[in-house]
C-alpha cells in the first residue's frame, strides 16, 4: 500500500514537468531577445516622448482651424480632433516595424557573428524553440508593447488637449464629443494585430536570410528581390514581383481597413498641397474583408514554411560555426 501512494504521488508530481520545462526554455528565449535587443522598446519609446515633445512646442502657437474650432463643421472638427492620435499611431507603428525588421534581420546572424551560437546550443533549449522565440518577438511581444505606449502616448495627448481647449476657452465636451474614445484602444489592438500578420512573411524571409547569411544578411535579404524584378521586367515586361512586394510592404493599412480612398493615394494628396489626410474618421477596421483577403493566408502559408525552414538550418549551425 504504501509503495503504491509513493508511485501515485510521484506520478502527480511529476505529471505538470513536461508542460513546464516546454514553456520555460521558451519563456527565458524570448527574455533573452529582449535582453540583448533593447532598441526594440527603447526606439519606440524615444518616438513617443519626441512626439509629445513636439506637441508641447507647437501646443504654443495654435493653427488658425483649431482657434475656431467650435465654428467647423462636425465633419471637419472630427478631422481635425483625431488627427494628432492618427499621427502618433502611424509615426509609432512605423519604427517599431523598422526596428522590428531589423531585429529579425540580426536575431540569428549575429549569435553565428560572435559565436554566441555555440554558448546557447549547449543551453537545454532545443533550435526549434530558439527560433519560435525569435519569430514571437516581431508577431507578439513587439505588437503588444506598441499597443501600450500608443495608448498611453495617445492618453497623454488627449489630457494635453483638454488642458490646452480649456486654456484657450474652447468647448472641451465638444472636442470630447468628436473624438471616438472608446474605439480608439480597440482600433489601435485591430492595427497592430493585422499589420503583424500581414508582415510575417516578410519576418520569416529575414529570420531565413539571418540564419542562412555568412556575411552581408542585408544584402542577401534584398538583392535578389531586386534581381527577381529587374529580370521579370526586362524579360517578361511585367512587374507581378514589384506590385506583391509594394502591396505586402505598405499595403497592409488598406488590406485591413475600409477607406474611401486608398491610404497611399490620400498620402500622395495630402503630399501635392491637397486636403490633409484625414486623423482617422474615413478610416474603419473591416476584420471580414481582411480576413478574406487570399494575400494574406497566402503570405502566412509562406511564413510557416520559412520558419520551418530556418528551424532546419538552424540545426546545422554547429558544422555552419566550425
Amino acid at each position: 500500500m504504501n509503495e503504491t501512494n509513493a508511485q501515485t504521488v510521484a506520478a502527480a508530481q511529476s505529471a505538470p514537468a513536461p508542460a513546464t520545462s516546454s514553456a520555460r526554455p521558451f519563456y527565458w528565449s524570448v527574455r533573452r531577445e529582449l535582453w540583448e535587443h533593447r532598441s526594440l522598446y527603447l526606439a519606440p519609446a524615444i518616438v513617443a516622448l519626441v512626439l509629445l515633445l513636439a506637441m508641447i512646442v507647437g501646443a504654443f502657437k495654435l493653427p488658425p482651424a483649431i482657434a475656431t474650432f467650435d465654428s467647423l463643421s462636425p465633419d471637419k472638427q472630427r478631422e481635425l480632433a483625431s488627427a494628432p492620435y492618427a499621427v502618433v499611431a502611424l509615426i509609432l507603428v512605423a519604427t517599431a516595424m523598422v526596428v522590428a525588421l531589423f531585429y529579425c534581420l540580426d536575431a540569428l546572424f549575429g549569435e553565428r557573428r560572435d559565436r554566441s551560437v555555440l554558448f546557447w546550443k549547449s543551453m537545454p533549449v532545443s533550435d526549434r524553440t530558439a527560433v519560435l522565440a525569435k519569430v514571437a518577438v516581431p508577431m507578439l511581444v513587439v505588437p503588444a508593447f506598441l499597443f501600450v505606449l500608443i495608448t498611453a502616448t495617445q492618453l497623454i495627448v488627449l489630457l494635453g488637449n483638454v488642458l490646452l481647449w480649456g486654456v484657450k476657452g474652447l468647448s472641451v465636451s465638444n472636442l470630447l464629443q468628436r473624438l471616438p474614445l472608446l474605439d480608439m484602444p480597440v482600433g489601435v489592438a485591430y492595427l497592430v494585430v493585422t499589420l503583424a500578420l500581414w508582415y510575417a512573411p516578410i519576418y520569416a524571409w529575414l529570420l531565413l536570410v539571418s540564419a542562412w547569411a555568412r556575411r552581408s544578411a542585408l544584402a542577401w535579404a534584398v538583392v535578389p528581390w531586386i534581381a527577381i524584378t529587374a529580370f521579370e521586367q526586362l524579360m517578361l515586361r511585367t512587374s507581378h514581383v514589384a506590385r506583391w512586394l509594394r502591396d505586402r510592404f505598405f499595403g497592409g493599412f488598406d488590406a485591413a481597413f475600409s477607406t474611401r480612398e486608398p491610404l497611399a493615394e490620400a498620402a500622395r494628396r495630402a503630399q501635392q498641397g491637397g486636403e490633409a489626410m484625414a486623423g482617422g474618421a474615413d478610416y474603419t477596421p473591416d476584420l471580414v474583408r481582411f480576413l478574406s483577403n487570399p494575400d494574406l493566408w497566402f503570405g502566412v502559408a509562406i511564413a510557416v514554411w520559412l520558419i520551418v525552414l530556418t528551424i532546419w538550418l538552424r540545426r546545422r549551425q554547429e558544422s555552419q560555426t566550425d
